[in-house]
């Protein structure tokens, strides 16, 4: 009796220091889902709880280092048949102090039936249609099938895969990642199912059709700004623009087109304008048939900065072409560009024309028509205010090998060794007079007279 009073007196006073609490864990404590036998499909899965509530009992000390990492929460339906389940959520703590007082929800209801699955292509719905005088072709699929899964009575009524795109009047093809949805016959989304994969790289390719054509817009400025005043800017709007025409027609065309003439003579605040595009016979202008003005859409809207003279300069650029592949030449319209540029005066003043590079970066593209923006490297404190125009057409065609011809041999023959002269260059760099005096030395030395001191 006297050890089992002991014994008693020393709990209490274990517990005294260390007392019994009961709580709910702070966090709530996600469930790993383990799943059914091969063979069997979990309906409405998505409806399964991913974390629970867990009461806890334990002693105030196991309460200060209990963890997230040391309590588990699992529901296993491996051992589970085709059926309804009720399905109990264990509970696994790693401290053997603490015990599981309550867990919500305790359990969960599942249904398990059998498994089907099958392949079906991607079907690509393309919402919306390309820019007038464009046209989509076939949409391609990356994957072209997917796996669908489930139940055997929802996989039954998936008659499609869906994917549904946008391409929002684009003029080059579209490329998205696309969710997938599994549908009937009647359009309507099936549940109860998985795709593999979910999404798919969807590409819709766009042409031009046949008798279009996109070219920039180039303001045409005549006249200059009153006197201590600059042209700062030059832009136009739209940049591009798309002709209709016969094939001659068009192919004439250089790849721009210029606006009907802005004159700029004594301006002293920026100039804005709707002017019409001077076109070339035969050619017409496609218009937006959404615009609510139409003549709207047969003109250009053209802004001219027109800027105190602070220091700027127009200068006209020859375009550098890299990255042509040796089998491949190339023609560009326009072949120049006018740069603004805008800075210190010292530094406008001595700028040449060479210290300037428009270029047209062509690497990897092969034989073909493309528009590309021209890259302008310049002296450091300039700042560009304006290209024009800011879009380049490039023509890349292929070179047809040339026969090689048998070329004689020539027959070897000695020249005489020249007689080198020093003869002198004047350039329009050098600002003095340069004189050169050549001095011939014989080839022996005269001999001298001995002279004869006289003898007195």
């Amino acid at each position: 009796m006297a050890l089992g009073m002991a014994f008693l007196v020393w709990i209490a006073a274990i517990r005294e220091e260390d007392p019994i609490i009961t709580r709910n864990f702070p966090q709530r404590v996600p469930v790993k889902i383990i799943q059914p036998a091969e063979g069997l499909f979990v309906v409405e899965q998505d409806t399964l709880p991913t974390d629970v509530q867990v009461r806890i009992k334990a002693p105030q000390s196991v309460w200060q280092n209990l963890t997230l990492s040391r309590i588990r929460a699992t529901l296993d339906l491996s051992t589970y048949g085709v059926g309804l389940h009720d399905v109990p959520i264990k509970i696994e703590l790693l401290d053997r102090l603490a015990v599981v007082d309550e867990v919500i929800p305790s359990d969960v209801g599942v249904q398990l039936d059998p498994l089907a699955e099958k392949v079906l292509p991607v079907s690509v719905n393309v919402l919306d249609s390309p820019a007038q005088g464009y046209f989509n072709r076939v949409p391609i699929s990356s994957p072209s099938e997917v796996t669908v899964r489930g139940a055997a009575a929802a996989v039954e009524q998936v008659a499609t895969v869906s994917a549904e795109i946008s391409i929002d009047n684009s003029k080059e093809a579209v490329k998205k990642i696309v969710t997938l949805s599994a549908r009937d016959a009647e359009g309507n989304i099936v549940s109860d199912i998985t795709l593999d994969p979910k999404e798919s790289l969807i590409t819709v390719p766009i042409d031009q059709r046949f008798g279009y054509r996109d070219v920039s817009v180039k303001a045409n400025v005549v006249g200059q700004p009153a006197s201590g005043y600059w042209v700062s800017s030059i832009s136009v709007e739209p940049a591009t623009v798309t002709l209709v025409g016969g094939p001659t027609v068009l192919k004439d065309v250089a790849g721009f087109v210029e606006t009907a003439e802005i004159d700029l003579t004594g301006a002293t605040e920026d100039v804005v304008k709707r002017v019409a595009l001077n076109l070339p016979p035969g050619a017409s202008l496609v218009v937006d048939e959404n615009e609510p003005n139409t003549d709207t859409g047969r003109s250009v809207l053209v802004r001219v900065g027109i800027s105190a003279l602070t220091g700027g300069r127009t200068m006209q650029i020859g375009l550098t072409v890299q990255g042509v592949r040796q089998d491949l030449r190339w023609s560009a319209a326009p072949e120049t560009v006018e740069v603004i540029l805008s800075g210190p005066l010292p530094i406008l003043q001595n700028l040449a024309a060479d210290d300037i590079t428009a270029i047209l970066d062509v690497f990897g593209l092969s034989a073909g028509v493309y528009r590309l923006q021209p890259e302008l490297i310049h002296p450091d404190g300039l700042d560009v205010t304006g290209i024009i125009p800011d879009t380049i057409e490039i023509t890349l065609t292929s070179l047809q090998t040339p026969t090689p011809t048998a070329t004689p041999r020539p027959t070897p023959f000695i020249t005489p060794t020249p007689v080198l002269t020093a003869t002198p260059m004047l350039t329009d760099t050098i600002t003095g007079t340069l004189s050169i005096t050549e001095t011939t030395q014989p080839a022996h030395p005269p001999v001298s007279p001995i002279s004869t001191p006289e003898i007195n």
